[in-house]
């Protein structure tokens, strides 16, 4: 089974965790952003049209598409030039792996065992594109996923 969607808007990177104390008591809290949000909620909608959870092991082909800097002269801008600045794509995986994980889409993100990541300038609409394929594995076990 594959399962694909998009999100539209700007993709953001999963941002740090936030630790302070408060009477003695140390806290930490990780804001959640309106793109994690979105990709929460597209993913929620995946597993309510599926009516299923996806329980095996999973590949993982993310594809994210940024908007040109400003700064970036339009002579210059072609189509699939990839992105070599901050923030590093593994902050823009985890900001959706996370996503998906609180989704209930999958039942955790350990099941994933590939994954394939590009961020890359489009001079169309910013989005994220997320493909799930489930594997087919006679080595996969769901010892770990007891309840």
């Amino acid at each position: 089974m594959r399962i694909t969607f998009e999100v539209i808007g700007i993709p953001k990177p999963q941002a740090r965790p936030r630790v302070f104390v408060n009477k003695g008591k140390v806290f930490a809290h990780s804001p959640k952003t309106s793109y994690f949000e979105s990709v929460k909620t597209n993913a929620y909608e995946q597993r309510i049209k599926t009516n299923r959870q996806l329980s095996g092991a999973l590949e993982l082909n993310i594809f994210f598409e940024l908007p040109y800097p400003k700064s970036m002269s339009k002579k210059k801008r072609t189509e699939n030039v990839f992105v070599i600045t901050r923030p590093d794509i593994d902050n823009y995986i985890k900001a959706v792996m996370d996503a998906i994980n609180n989704s209930g889409l999958w039942i955790d993100d350990s099941q994933v065992v590939g994954l394939k990541a590009s961020k890359y300038y489009t001079s169309g609409i910013p989005k994220t594109i997320i493909k799930i394929t489930e594997l087919e594995s006679r080595w996969t076990e769901k010892l770990y996923l007891k309840s």
